[in-house]
């Protein structure tokens, strides 16, 4: 059985190929041929539900989402112990696998590079080792791959025996093919919500509905034009930015009043547009994206008063040389009317 692993952390570890060869060599025990990829990359705080653990809806938007349309059957969101001090998750809980009804593996593990894991009978593996070997045990059982239970091999303190796990660790003929085709269903979804759908917004929609500066308005902040040609998107820091279309990145930069930002390039209906997203935290980039890609996320960056996107959409080519108090509406369109 193969698999294909997205870790996501912002720490460059040194001995991280090391620590992932000996991951791969437990799965091997098992008959898994095992890949690994890193990206590094900072997703902000993330958002937590009742229960102090990272929530499902913002593990999925910002990790499966993206991870699952490039292929990959397992993502893992890595941080430090202070990270997750800070953002007040759950004192004591080590990491969570992220348990629905889908054949993706999600989980996420908090740990720094030495950090260990001490067992009653004297023994110790680095944390990230078995946080990630442990939760994958959980999708094991959550898949219907086995009746094993990865509390019975490895459980806080008391039980050392994740070499039991792998080693015991059987996926029959029939498992893996339904477990197969239930990935290729998945996929098919994803592959119509992002490439079907009528409608990506450039941010989810809880954050596209709430507009705290409207299209139009006058502002005379704007000298150019003495109106807001785009919408202001109130939403924390490191929210992804969505390719509403197919197409492409054409620029990307930095200003001291835009901050960071960029142009992304798309026709609708033989229309062509081109969309700037401003203050962002981070830029893809440039190149082609599909519907429903990452190509940015939202910041405080430039001149800003609060975490939020600012968007504007231009008819064919973004022009700032030309606009004026006459023609602002005729070289620009509310995004959220196209």
């Amino acid at each position: 059985m193969k698999e294909k692993h997205l870790v996501i952390t912002k720490y460059r570890w040194d001995s991280r190929t090391k620590l992932n060869n000996e991951i791969k060599s437990f799965k091997k025990t098992a008959g898994i041929d095992c890949e690994i990829d890193m990206l590094y990359e900072d997703l902000g705080k993330p958002e937590l539900d009742k229960n102090g653990r990272i929530s499902r809806e913002w593990f999925e938007e910002n990790i499966s989402r993206e991870a699952k349309s490039k292929g990959y059957t397992h993502a893992k969101f890595v941080f430090s112990m202070a990270d997750g001090r800070r953002w007040g998750l759950k004192s004591g809980v080590q990491g969570s696998n992220v348990r629905d009804k889908d054949f993706f593996g999600e989980s996420w593990m908090r740990c720094d590079e030495k950090s260990v894991w001490k067992y009653d009978d004297g023994n110790h593996r680095n944390k990230y080792v078995k946080v990630f070997l442990h939760e994958d045990g959980h999708e094991y059982k959550n898949q219907g791959f086995t009746d094993l239970l990865i509390h019975d091999y490895d459980y806080k303190r008391h039980i050392n025996n994740l070499e039991g796990f792998y080693s015991t660790l059987k996926f029959s003929q029939k498992k893996k093919d339904i477990t197969l085709l239930n990935r290729i269903v998945d996929m098919l979804g994803i592959a119509k919500n992002l490439l079907l759908s009528k409608e990506v917004t450039p941010l989810r929609a809880k954050y596209w509905d709430n507009v705290s500066q409207e299209y139009g308005v006058e502002n005379s902040e704007y000298p150019l034009t003495g109106r807001h040609i785009g919408i202001d998107i109130p939403c924390p820091a490191g929210t992804p930015v969505y390719a509403r279309q197919g197409g492409i990145l054409i620029e990307t930069g930095e200003g001291e009043d835009l901050g960071k930002y960029c142009v992304f390039q798309f026709v609708r209906k033989d229309q062509l547009y081109e969309e700037r997203y401003l203050h962002l935290s981070e830029v893809k980039p440039k190149g082609v994206y599909r519907k429903g890609d990452v190509i940015g996320r939202t910041g405080n960056t430039g001149k800003s008063t609060g975490s939020h996107c600012h968007v504007d959409t231009w008819y064919n080519k973004v022009n700032i040389a030309i606009i004026n108090a006459d023609n602002w509406d005729k070289l620009t369109v509310d995004p959220k009317k196209i």
